[in-house]
């Protein structure tokens, strides 16, 4: 398993946040919804899925994913979990404890620690991970680089590589690095990134009035910038579960067009990763996800 340039990405993330089927499958007792889930995905294609892992119990998280993430990898699809360095947000596995994240104290020693346990828990292809403690919330610039190269040598060991996701939030800002989303630009180019965007907004349109954005211009350049650099997957949308559809999960064909638009655009730019967010199969989620895919 290497990471080229002519590696094609095109897979999911399970995100963990509601209650849902994937939930229940992945990290619950319901293990045929898992298993139907990864034959899904090789059906349509598809060769990376990662799963958002929630705090728990690295016996019982190592019980429940041992079998399916081996079908998967046996299927040809690359697996990852998702976890945060120190992310207090939506109860999410995190590496590091609060009180360590704030003051500093031993954080770098804890990350690898947990690191290595939740490795010999869990075989994974790759790690995707949080910086901040929530996607609105920074921490020590310097800091969150040191745990992002604490986990990218420490992963190196085992052969494993390291994504990072770079959110669209707003006001997080430092007079020498920048926008704290955009940290990894100056990591390892080992490093790959996950630039999300969010609902039905794409990168090129001219006005996405989300977290504080005029557009997501400074995304798209971003991500045109560090595809020569680093991995780079794009990472949009297209279960916006905040807003409108949690409860009744319409078919919003407005997210079809934009994850079209963007792929298109991306392909000629040659950027071939394309990782969905999604947070289910319940109800009709499933269909988008399959329109996606194709």
């Amino acid at each position: 398993y290497e990471w080229s340039p002519s590696f094609i990405h095109r897979g999911f993330h399970l995100h963990t946040l509601h209650s849902n089927e994937w939930v229940h499958g992945f990290l619950m007792e319901k293990p045929k919804i898992a298993f139907e889930l990864v034959r899904w995905l090789a059906r349509n294609g598809q060769n990376v899925m990662d799963l958002n892992l929630l705090r728990d119990d690295l016996s019982d998280i190592s019980r429940r994913l041992k079998a399916p993430f081996k079908l998967a990898q046996d299927l040809g699809i690359n697996v990852g979990v998702s976890v945060g360095a120190a992310l207090q947000q939506q109860n999410s596995f995190k590496l590091i404890p609060l009180s360590s994240a704030v003051t500093g104290l031993k954080s770098q020693k804890l990350l690898k620690k947990n690191l290595k346990e939740l490795m010999a828990a869990v075989d994974f292809d790759f790690l995707t991970m949080e910086a901040g403690t929530s996607e609105f919330t920074s921490v020590n610039y310097e800091k969150a680089l040191d745990w992002i190269e604490s986990a990218r040598s420490t992963l190196d060991k085992k052969n494993k590589k390291l994504m990072i996701k770079v959110h669209v939030s707003t006001n997080q800002n430092d007079d020498f690095y920048g926008n704290f989303n955009f940290l990894p630009q100056y990591s390892h180019p080992e490093v790959g990134i996950l630039p999300h965007t969010v609902m039905f907004y794409g990168l090129w349109d001219k006005q996405v009035p989300m977290y504080g954005n005029q557009d997501f211009s400074s995304m798209r350049e971003f991500t045109l910038e560090q595809k020569n650099i680093r991995p780079t997957w794009y990472y949009p949308e297209t279960s916006y579960w905040i807003l409108m559809d949690m409860d009744v999960p319409l078919f919003l064909t407005d997210y079809l067009v934009a994850r079209a638009d963007d792929m298109k655009r991306l392909s000629e730019h040659e950027v071939e990763g394309h990782f969905n967010f999604t947070t289910g199969h319940e109800v009709g989620y499933w269909l988008m996800d399959w329109n996606v895919a194709l």
